[in-house]
């Protein structure tokens, strides 16, 4: 099993990831299709299918769907190691939620010395505001603001825009596990599998979860890792997260009550999130937006099918707290019960049937002093939720994409405002 914790390993992946797309690996069409847009955006993984799809046009089964937004170009989040989204401003490749956000911010803060970003390696980006351009307009963001702060104040300086409604689950794969089967998790189950130590009675599982330091002068030996017995038999756990810039892994932990600093030494981190090729050794458990898998499931253009391994067949997707994240079946996938109720804003209520823990929206960011006085900008951020296939039709694309369509009737209802990040 693989336990090396490892940035270098999240650029060789996303390397592989760029070849793949480039010699024509997924009829996915990665980045923006023509040069010289007006928008430019960047950040999540989680939502940069959708992104694709809104800004270059994709194809659902035997249809071919026009871009709705070819004036925004849309970046992934893993690809060749730089971008240049506007002229005379290359830099590298925001790398998530965190690293967009980041990289909107440097483009946008006018404040001296503000005009740069600092990536996972250390790197520091050149200014994102050459010759009084600026390099990013919109950020994509899979979790809400960290630091949120009420509309209006100095420091209210980015927006975050519902996009659609997702559900972060995880996948387990279930390779060469036998006698057991992990279908249910409660969320205190998760806790304790990311940074628990002793034993835990599990009711969903109908069994124990146990986890000691079997050898303390290597923390990442899988004989550390969690052990799930039910009856007379035991199988071995690896957790595993995503890079610190990801919004899923930001959310997950959160959702779990987990922390950067309480993560167990055990945990394999620093992997390409929503990657089912990262989740392939037996055992190995790591959270997945249901979006993502719903997706990647179903085919649909736009986005890049990870399910390549040896074992893809094998990696299950989990109910949590009894509530099944993906319905139908194959390649007719859609939202389950985890992505709660979209007419109700996550974690506004404890209904966890209105509003389930693992529910959450998806965001577009955008600096609020555009997002206020710009009028294009606003009604170009704000169409996108509401995107259909065509004027003809009534299905929305974040639908396509496997996000449930969100039916907020009050005005700001899910949006988040917060400073720069840079």
């Amino acid at each position: 099993m693989r336990k090396a914790n490892s940035v270098a390993k999240v650029a060789i992946t996303a390397g592989l990831a760029f070849g793949l797309i480039a010699a024509g690996a997924s009829t996915a069409q990665a980045d923006p299709s023509a040069s010289g847009r007006t928008y430019q955006m960047a950040g999540s993984d989680t939502i940069q299918g959708v992104g694709n799809g809104l800004t270059n046009g994709y194809t659902v089964g035997s249809t071919t769907v026009s871009a709705f937004a070819p004036n925004i170009g849309s970046w992934d989040a893993f690809g060749s190691a730089t971008i240049t989204p506007k002229t005379g401003s290359m830099f590298t490749r925001p790398a998530g939620s965190g690293d967009g956000v980041k990289a909107l911010s440097a483009s946008w803060n006018t404040a001296a010395g503000k005009d740069t970003w600092t990536d996972a390696n250390g790197v520091v980006s050149p200014s994102l505001q050459p010759s009084g351009t600026h390099a990013l307009d919109f950020a994509r963001s899979s979790s809400k603001p960290s630091t949120p702060v009420n509309p209006g104040l100095s420091t209210d300086k980015l927006t975050w825009v519902p996009l659609a409604r997702d559900a972060v689950s995880v996948a387990f794969q279930s390779a060469g596990v036998s006698g057991i089967s992990i279908s249910n998790l409660d969320t205190a189950d998760l806790t304790f599998l990311y940074s628990g130590t002793g034993s835990r009675t599990s009711t969903a599982l109908g069994g124990t979860i146990t986890r000691s330091t079997v050898n303390a002068s290597d923390p990442t030996d899988p004989a550390n890792d969690p052990v799930i017995t039910v009856g007379s038999t035991s199988v071995s756990v690896h957790p595993v997260l995503p890079t610190q810039s990801s919004g899923t892994r930001t959310f997950f932990i959160g959702a779990i009550g987990v922390t950067t600093a309480t993560t167990g030494s055990w945990v394999r981190q620093g992997v390409q999130e929503n990657t089912a090729t990262e989740i392939n050794a037996s055992g190995e458990i790591a959270p997945f937006s249901a979006a993502q898998w719903i997706q990647q499931k179903n085919g649909v253009s736009g986005t890049t099918n990870t399910f390549t391994g040896s074992n893809a067949s094998s990696l299950n997707l989990l109910s949590l707290n009894t509530l099944a994240p993906t319905a139908g079946s194959g390649s007719s996938l859609t939202p389950g019960a985890l992505f709660g109720d979209a007419t109700v804003v996550p974690g506004t209520t404890t209904d966890q049937t209105l509003s389930p823990v693992f529910a959450r929206d998806v965001f577009t960011v955008v600096p609020t002093a555009n997002y206020n006085n710009d009028v294009a900008v606003k009604n170009r951020v704000d169409s996108l939720r509401s995107a259909t296939r065509s004027s003809t039709s009534s299905v929305k694309i974040v639908a396509d994409y496997g996000f449930k369509p969100l039916a907020y009737t009050a005005a700001g209802a899910g949006v988040f405002h917060a400073n720069f990040t840079n």
